[in-house]
């Protein structure tokens, strides 16, 4: 019995390595460019949306390597909100299993601790070029809330500031404009906008959820509503409005979609979906191996949707997505 257990260890063994490094369909072309992909895959219940659990993969794709899914780190973890740099070399991500923030270099192995708190956003200073990482406190009771955000040195951690914000933002999406100046965010009780970080003033630009800023040009705020189907663009400047089916392209009958972010190009915009198991709306929680990572391009006026490109291809639920693209491409 005793080496039956063995055996059957061995096999339950064997078939998780299995699992982990067995070769993925490779994805259909999806975009005439190149770009790099990291999210996070929930394998097993498939519906853990937030990453709140401990069986995650953190998941990361390279156009130019022929669009091969692969892990980046060897083991499931409590991984959450992967972050890629302007410059697409370096992954950022948060470990709630170390309660910190992580630094990987594309194709590497070791990954570097940033500090505590949960990473938010990267910010290429214009000026400088210097890359900094956002870090959230996390110390609100609610898990999302962060009361304080820092901003630390990519290359020298020990290096921050405090951005002095005077009230709670949750963390999808706090996201910079290029200029730095302005970030969209979700305030505790005051709906979604942005808030400017010269003066610390808050402003609300539309009710729903899950906000997300374009990351050049006159700033723009994305909001999605009408059941997790439709994106509102809103203009910074002159509040003009734009309504857009995020949905179209993928699901166009009943699926909803999640986790829209700004790509480094204002064109385009990732997110997952579609979320179409259960019944009736908000079936963001039911997950599913259906959801897969998309990437939306809008028209250069950003008043349409122009194309719905594919990104993953698997039967696995993929949340939380970042997308670069290679600039010129």
């Amino acid at each position: 019995m005793w080496a039956g257990g063995i055996f059957a260890a061995g096999c339950a063994l064997l078939a998780g390595v299995a699992l982990l490094w067995a070769p993925r369909p490779a994805a259909p072309a999806p975009a005439p460019f190149h770009f790099r992909a990291v999210w996070i895959q929930d394998r097993a219940g498939m519906r853990d949306v937030h990453a709140l659990g401990s069986d995650l993969y953190l998941m990361g794709m390279d156009s130019r390597r022929g669009g091969r899914e692969r892990p980046l780190l060897r083991t499931p973890g409590r991984y959450c909100r992967p972050l890629l740099t302007d410059d697409g070399q370096t992954v950022v991500y948060s470990d709630r299993r170390t309660g910190g923030a992580h630094a990987l270099r594309w194709g590497g192995r070791k990954p570097r601790f940033l500090g505590p708190g949960r990473a938010l956003d990267t910010w290429t200073d214009p000026a400088t070029k210097l890359v900094w990482v956002a870090l959230g406190d996390g110390a609100d009771p609610h898990p999302r809330l962060h009361r304080r955000i820092r901003l630390v040195r990519l290359d020298d951690p020990a290096i921050h500031r405090d951005l002095g914000l005077e009230f709670a933002v949750n963390e999808n999406n706090f996201q910079f404009h290029d200029d730095g100046r302005l970030a969209s965010g979700d305030r505790a009780g005051a709906g979604c906008g942005f808030v400017d970080l010269e003066t610390g003033e808050w402003r609300q630009t539309a009710d729903g959820c899950w906000p997300t800023m374009a990351p050049a040009g006159p700033p723009v705020v994305a909001v999605l509503q009408d059941g997790h189907r439709t994106l509102e663009l809103v203009s910074v400047e002159d509040r003009r409005r734009i309504r857009i089916d995020a949905a179209a392209g993928i699901d166009p009958a009943a699926g909803e979609v999640f986790h829209p972010r700004w790509t480094n190009r204002r064109t385009h915009m990732a997110l997952s979906g579609p979320y179409s198991a259960g019944t009736g709306r908000n079936r963001i929680g039911n997950g599913g191996p259906a959801v897969e990572i998309h990437l939306l391009e809008f028209t250069d006026d950003l008043a349409a949707l122009r194309a719905t490109y594919p990104i993953t291809r698997n039967g696995f639920a993929d949340f939380q997505p970042d997308i670069w693209i290679a600039p010129g491409d």
